[in-house]
């Protein structure tokens, strides 16, 4: 079934590439005008929740636009946050890549909370997220921005050292096809395609992709034999419908699929051998826009995700083992499922406030991990609130903050004020005041 799935996806992309080759015109870069690297600052979502330039954000923000990836070269995910001051990225072979802020972090990076389209991919049962199973590519990525310090009054516990947004390409009004085909050495091989349509009322995109590459190689000698090669098949699609001008309807797909072939050469308790990995999301939600700056928003976030890691062991000395081999199961079965309403009301261009509540439930399941108690996790609700009041021309003051009941915690509150000082039209001064907390994981 595994090799099955990958010739599916690798003759989806195959057959939108083939597509997409007869049919795309190509033509020079325009010419670079001084205001292409003069503009005017991007304006910002993920600090506040409310749209902002980075100069009046209640924390420091990184901006990693789509030009920016494309120039990068990178392949990987992880690989891109090389590119944010603070932050590192390294690999090992018995677990996902790491990503941490100021290197305060561990193989699973509890401390940092990774969103995609505003809603967490934060794991429950490990904590971090599993970078390289992601269903999406660089290539379905319009920004990411980065909050690099605390910010738990905005999405509450484990931002406690920063917050990474993932904001994908939304097709509004293009009408594109593309092709990409990657090949080098350490087994580097990708092909990605991807088709968009859009007339302004119903817009669409999807795009497929079949990558392998051995993304960590030790150093071949005695107990540093330890490899990881990947191969992964995703398949992403949104759907933006507008019924009126006030109104939006939106749907979004990610699958993933692929193995990691992981263990030590000569290991016998830790054999070579292929794990599985599958992942699953899916994002419904209706957004209604009633006076300028104004909005009210209902979401539904659902993300799953499972491995399947099972092998044999032989003792060392079969003459005193007590069974000739041992069966290891390191299955884990994790899923989320969120719903979130969040109004935004903007009674002048001066005050700006923001209001909401969620639900989400979190389960696991582990038979080795979790064994005997089947499945384990709860229910987790949140209310929040933040409000930015411009006091003059070189003043912004914000006052928000978070409520929340985790399943492995008490009550949670986590209060910011932050105060935004313009000192010229390009910079500013910012101090702010906070709490923040990091919830266990349900394995922890």
């Amino acid at each position: 079934m595994q090799h099955s799935n990958f010739r599916l996806l690798s003759g989806l992309s195959i057959g939108l590439g083939l597509l997409l080759l007869s049919r795309t015109a190509f033509g020079n870069d325009p010419i670079k005008s001084e205001g292409d690297f003069l503009g005017e600052m991007p304006v910002v979502l993920t600090a506040s929740r409310i749209l902002q330039s980075p100069l009046d954000a209640p924390a420091p923000v990184t901006v990693i636009d789509k030009a920016t990836i494309e120039a990068s070269g990178f392949t990987e995910l992880q690989d891109i946050f090389r590119l944010v001051p603070g932050f590192l990225v390294t690999d090992w072979p018995d677990g996902p890549p790491i990503v941490v802020n100021h290197g305060m972090g561990d193989a699973h990076s509890f401390r940092l909370l990774v969103l995609l389209d505003g809603h967490a991919l934060y794991d429950p049962f490990q904590g971090g997220v599993d970078w390289q199973d992601l269903p999406l590519r660089l290539e379905d990525i319009e920004r990411i921005e980065v909050v690099r310090g605390p910010n738990p009054a905005s999405y509450g516990a484990n931002a406690f050292q920063g917050v990474i947004n993932i904001i994908s390409r939304v097709p509004l009004g293009e009408r594109e096809r593309g092709l990409l085909v990657r090949a080098g050495t350490r087994k580097i091989g990708d092909l990605y395609a991807y088709m968009a349509h859009g007339d302004g009322r119903i817009n669409w995109r999807l795009s497929a992709s079949a990558r392998e590459a051995m993304n960590f190689r030790d150093l071949d000698r005695p107990g540093q034999q330890d490899n990881e090669a990947i191969q992964r098949q995703t398949l992403n699609g949104q759907l933006i419908w507008n019924p009126r001008s006030d109104t939006e309807v939106s749907f979004r797909l990610g699958l993933g699929n692929g193995k990691n072939k992981i263990g030590q050469v000569g290991d016998s308790s830790d054999p070579v051998r292929s794990a599985r990995a599958d992942n699953l999301f899916v994002d419904a939600g209706w957004k209604h826009f009633y006076a300028d700056n104004s909005e009210v928003s209902l979401r539904y976030f659902h993300y799953g995700r499972s491995l399947r890691d099972d092998y044999r062991v032989y003792p060392t000395n079969p003459a005193t083992a007590p069974m000739p081999w041992l069966d290891i199961t390191n299955d884990i079965e994790v899923r989320r499922d969120d719903i979130e309403f969040q109004q935004i009301h903007a009674w002048s261009d001066n005050l700006t406030g923001l209001w909401g509540a969620g639900l989400r439930k979190d389960s696991a399941e582990s038979p080795n991990a979790l064994a005997g108690l089947g499945n384990v996790g709860g229910w987790q609700g949140q209310v929040f609130g933040n409000l930015d009041w411009t006091v003059s021309p070189k003043w912004l003051v914000h006052l928000g903050g978070m409520v929340e009941k985790h399943y492995n915690t008490d009550l949670l509150l986590s209060p910011r004020l932050a105060l935004n000082y313009r000192i010229t039209p390009n910079q500013s001064m910012r101090i702010s005041f906070g709490r923040g907390y990091r919830a266990p994981t349900i394995y922890e």
